[in-house]
């Protein structure tokens, strides 16, 4: 077991490697080792077989090339031209309809927060005039500032003469 094993499985040895444990009832003629690296086969210079380079030879590309320049122009048409110009003046359109009303949205949303700002103070001041005009605030700045007081003898009777 190597320092990484030791981690994971702390001091547990298994009692069998896993190449003896049968699959399907079926013995191993030879248990593996177990430190055995795989190394992995490198080739160097691997060709094709011989047959498989004459399948591309110059008229089959030619013919390749053809067929691929006949679909690029029939893609590449007036039609689909116009088709890709007018989907993208609708996508443009869609694009500033879509900003306008987000810019028409954010400015409802000034207006109504103006508009409640001036009911709030519309009511405020409401208020104040009411509580001014009661008749305790009335009589109140009537003597300190003018002078006015309550007539303490009662009033006369005016008698008219026919």
């Amino acid at each position: 077991m190597n320092a990484y094993q030791e981690n994971i499985f702390g001091s547990y040895t298994p009692r069998t490697a896993f190449a003896e444990t049968p699959v399907f009832n079926t013995p191993n003629p030879k248990p593996l080792e177990p430190d055995v690296e795989f190394v992995e086969e490198k080739r160097a210079g691997v060709q094709p077989p011989p047959d498989t380079a004459t399948a591309y030879s110059a008229p089959k590309e030619k013919k390749f090339r053809e067929k691929a320049q006949e679909k690029m122009e029939s893609i590449l048409n007036a039609r689909t031209f116009l088709a890709v110009a007018g989907a993208t003046v609708l996508l443009a359109f869609y694009i500033y309809n879509v900003i306008t009303i987000n810019r028409l949205a954010g400015e409802s949303e000034v207006l109504k927060k103006q508009i409640e700002d001036a009911r709030s103070l519309n009511v405020e001041l409401e208020s104040k005039l009411k509580s001014l005009q009661r008749v305790e605030q009335v009589t109140g700045a009537a003597y300190e500032k003018l002078g006015l007081r309550y007539k303490t003898e009662p009033p006369v009777e005016l008698k008219l003469e026919k």
